[in-house]
C-alpha cells in the first residue's frame, strides 16, 4: 500500500509540474537575475561572466548563471582565497580585488553579490574602462542589499544596470503566475487522491476474489479429473482440450462478478458485497479493509 502511495505521489508531482505553470516561473532572486541577464545579453554560453563576491548569494548567483548556460566564469572578491574557492566549484578562474578594472573591462555580464555595507563599484570605476571595451555592451545585475553598484553606472553608454528592485518586480510577477496555477494543481491532487482511494477500496475485495477463483478452479479440476478417469485415460490432446475448456468456462463465469465487485468496492460498497459473496460461496477469505466500509466522497468510473 505504501509503495503504491509513494509512486502515485511522485506521479502527481510530475503531473503538476508538466501540466501547469507552477514551476515555470522562478521565485528565486538568483535565478531571476540569471534569466534577466540571459534575456538581456542572449546566449550566456558566449558571455564572459564576472561574479563579484564570494559568499552564499554569490555562490547561488554563480550556480544560476551556469544553469542558464554560462561557461566562462570569473570570480573576484576582496579575499582572494574565497574567490578561488568559489571559482573552483564552477571550473572558473579567480582574480585579486586589485584586478577589478581589468575584470570590468573584460566582462560581458556582471553579477554583484557582496555582503559589503556600502557601494563597491562606482560610476567612475566603469567609466574609466569604457574606452577599453570598444563599445561592447555591459550588463550588470546587482543582487546585493544594500546595493553594490552605484545607480549612476546605468547612465553610462552601453551599460545596462539592474538591481534588486528590478529583480523583486520579476519575482513578484512570477509568484503571481505560480499562485494562479494553484487551483489547477489542487485539482490534479484531488483527482489523484480519489484515484488512490478507489484503488485502495478495490484492494479490500481482492482476498475474496482470490478465494472464489481458487475454489472454482479446485471444483473444476476435481470434476475434470473425475471425467478423465471415466473416459478411461483419453489421448493427451483430448485431455488437454477438455482441461482448456473447463478452465475457460470458469474464467468466463467469474469475469463479470469480478468486474462488478471491484466496481462496487471502488464506490465504497466493497465490504457489503464481499461479505455477501463470502457467505453465498462459503469462502474462508477475510477480505476486510483496514479502512472499514467508509463510503468516502470519491467514486471511480
Amino acid at each position: 500500500m505504501l509503495s503504491q502511495l509513494f509512486v502515485r505521489a511522485v506521479h502527481t508531482g510530475k503531473r503538476a509540474r508538466s501540466e501547469t505553470a507552477i514551476s515555470r516561473h522562478t521565485t528565486s532572486v538568483s535565478h531571476a537575475a540569471a534569466r534577466l541577464a540571459r534575456d538581456t545579453f542572449g546566449d550566456l554560453g558566449q558571455a564572459r561572466v564576472l561574479i563579484v563576491g564570494a559568499g552564499e548569494m554569490a555562490e547561488l548567483a554563480a550556480a544560476a548563471m551556469v544553469h542558464e548556460g554560462a561557461r566562462r566564469l570569473t570570480c573576484i572578491n576582496r579575499t582572494y582565497a574565497r574567490a578561488e574557492r568559489l571559482a573552483s566549484q564552477f571550473d572558473g578562474r579567480a582574480l585579486n580585488w586589485g584586478h577589478l578594472a581589468d575584470a570590468l573591462a573584460e566582462a560581458d555580464v556582471i553579477v554583484t553579490a557582496t555582503g559589503a555595507p556600502h557601494t563597491v563599484i562606482y560610476r567612475d570605476d566603469v567609466a574609466q574602462v569604457l574606452p577599453r571595451r570598444n563599445g561592447k555592451p555591459l550588463v550588470i545585475v546587482d543582487v546585493a542589499v544594500p546595493r553594490d553598484v552605484e545607480p549612476e553606472v546605468g547612465d553610462l553608454p552601453g551599460v545596462i544596470r539592474y538591481d534588486i528592485d528590478h529583480l523583486q518586480s520579476a519575482v513578484d510577477t512570477n509568484l503571481a503566475q505560480r499562485e494562479a496555477a494553484v487551483p489547477q494543481v489542487e485539482a490534479i491532487v484531488r483527482q489523484e487522491t480519489e484515484d488512490f482511494f478507489c484503488w485502495l477500496r478495490g484492494r479490500q475485495v481482492v482476498p475474496v476474489l482470490v478465494e472464489l477463483r481458487r475454489k472454482a478452479e479446485t471444483v473444476a479440476q476435481s470434476e475434470l479429473d473425475l471425467m478423465l478417469r471415466r473416459l478411461d485415460n483419453p489421448d493427451p490432446r483430448t485431455a488437454q482440450m477438455m482441461s482448456l475448456l473447463v478452465h475457460r468456462i470458469v474464467g468466463k463465469l467469474l469475469h463479470e462478478p469480478t468486474v462488478r465487485l471491484k466496481t462496487e468496492a471502488a464506490n465504497g460498497n466493497g465490504v457489503v458485497y464481499a461479505d455477501a459473496l463470502r457467505e453465498l460461496f462459503a469462502l474462508d477469505a477475510q477480505g476486510h479493509s483496514p479502512f472499514g466500509s467508509s463510503n468516502g466522497d470519491a467514486t471511480c468510473g
